[in-house]
C-alpha cells in the first residue's frame, strides 16, 4: 500500500536473477517478505549505478509504511 501511495499505483513485480535472504524468511520462517531496490544497471560490474529518484522512492515508501504499519 506505501509503495502504490507513492508510486501513484504503480507497482509491479519483476523476476530478477540474484539471491537474497528473503527466500530464507519466507520458506524457512514462513515470514512474508519482499525484496525491493532500486533501478539500475551492471550490478557489481564497472560503472554500477542506481538510479536515484527509484532510491527516492524506496525511502518514501519506507517511512510510510513504519509510520502507519509499524508504529501501531
Amino acid at each position: 500500500k506505501a509503495s502504490e501511495k507513492v508510486c501513484d499505483g504503480k507497482v509491479f513485480l519483476v523476476d530478477y536473477p540474484g539471491a537474497s535472504d528473503v527466500r530464507y524468511f519466507n520458506s524457512e520462517l514462513g515470514v512474508p517478505a519482499v525484496d525491493f531496490g532500486t533501478i539500475g544497471d551492471n550490478i557489481h560490474g564497472p560503472n554500477e549505478y542506481a538510479n536515484l529518484y527509484t532510491a527516492e522512492k524506496i525511502y518514501q515508501a519506507l517511512k510510510i509504511f513504519i509510520e502507519n504499519e509499524i508504529s501501531k
